[in-house]
């Protein structure tokens, strides 16, 4: 509780500093001067509620200009009158642990004031530009082929052949073979139903055996390897146990979905954020390339000395300002992925025919 509390304060210390550093709408004028309420004679003024506003979203500014919202925010900073006061008293306010928490957010703030600076104008992607990184990676604007799967799965080989002939005899029975026969916890009381999954997903001994299938045609007994191979890529989730559990497998295939490439057009703005975001790193990390060369650097301890290696946590990282929440693995903001650089390993199934 009391690590909770030390973290709030922390936060709305660097809010009130913030917002102290933000001069008030026409400042000076009578009406900035109005006092609006005052908290154990500590006044708040309209020049205080305007300057809690500035730089607000727009929601956040259309609700403030209601009279039920004025009168929630100015609530609001009576209330954190009352609170820094009463952190005060209890010296939470100059706590070391406050103080360390400030000048982290501070150097932060600093941090990212100066990239805006260094980055200078942000640059427009142009259409050519747009087109030629489409073509250069328009794989990872494919999506693969998928096939929607039912499966029975059992541990012995007398009784995958006994359910295999019931289910090529009557093909449109093998959902209540599933939830009768098989050993599948996961796909068992779904009528064997897997949803859409992908190629890649699937064992290779499953895999290449059914997307040969044709809509509502049955596999052979399938003996499947129960260990699951490895991701191709590693930052990719391992095959999900459901497509892996059980020795002897059989697979109905329900339907297929053709792979799919995304046009320019429902690409195009995520292409101009990277190619922005791209040139904006590439003149922080030019700048930061100067500043290192400029400066005498000895690292005492010789293992952080040379070039970061590619990787999680490595290159990418090392294009980012220092305190940024863009670094230590936080997404870019706004900055979406191109495409998926490795298929869903499972599509949730669609809901069950009634």
């Amino acid at each position: 509780m009391k690590k909770r509390m030390l973290m709030l304060m922390a936060a709305m210390a660097l809010l009130v500093s913030v917002a102290a550093c933000k001069p008030p709408k026409e400042e000076g004028s009578p009406e900035s001067k109005k006092v609006l309420v005052s908290v154990d004679g500590e006044k708040i003024t309209e020049a205080d509620l305007q300057a809690e506003l500035q730089g607000k979203p727009d929601f956040f500014q259309k609700m403030a200009s209601s009279p039920e919202g004025r009168k929630q925010l100015v609530s609001r900073m009576v209330e954190r009158k009352l609170l820094m006061a009463n952190a005060k008293k209890e010296g939470v306010e100059s706590s070391s642990e406050i103080e360390a928490k400030v000048k982290s957010y501070r150097e932060r703030l600093i941090m990212e004031e100066m990239r805006k600076k260094i980055s200078g104008t942000p640059m427009v992607a142009t259409d050519d530009q747009i087109n030629a990184y489409y073509n250069e990676h328009k794989t990872q604007y494919t999506t693969p082929e998928t096939v929607r799967l039912r499966k029975i799965v059992v541990n012995d080989k007398a009784v995958a052949d006994k359910v295999y002939k019931e289910a090529k005899a009557s093909p449109n029975k093998f959902e209540d073979l599933a939830k009768k026969y098989s050993e599948d916890p996961g796909t068992k009381d779904r009528g064997g139903e897997m949803g859409f999954v992908t190629q890649n997903s699937l064992p290779p001994e499953v895999g290449e055996k059914v997307f040969s299938l044709k809509p509502n045609e049955i596999s052979p007994v399938l003996e499947v390897n129960t260990q699951a191979p490895p991701a191709p890529n590693p930052m990719a989730p391992p095959t999900p146990p459901s497509a892996t559990t059980g020795k002897y497998q059989i697979f109905q295939l329900l339907e297929k979905k053709d792979a799919e490439v995304r046009n320019l057009d429902q690409v195009k703005d995520q292409i101009k954020r990277i190619l922005e975001f791209q040139t904006t790193q590439n003149k922080w990390k030019d700048y930061l390339d100067g500043l290192k060369k400029q400066a005498k650097i000895e690292y005492v301890d010789k293992s952080l000395e040379g070039p970061i290696e590619p990787g999680p946590g490595g290159q990418m990282n090392s294009q980012l300002p220092p305190g940024s929440r863009m670094q230590m693995g936080h997404p870019v903001p706004n900055m979406p992925m191109p495409g998926n650089q490795q298929p869903p390993q499972q599509i949730p199934p669609p809901p069950a025919n009634k």
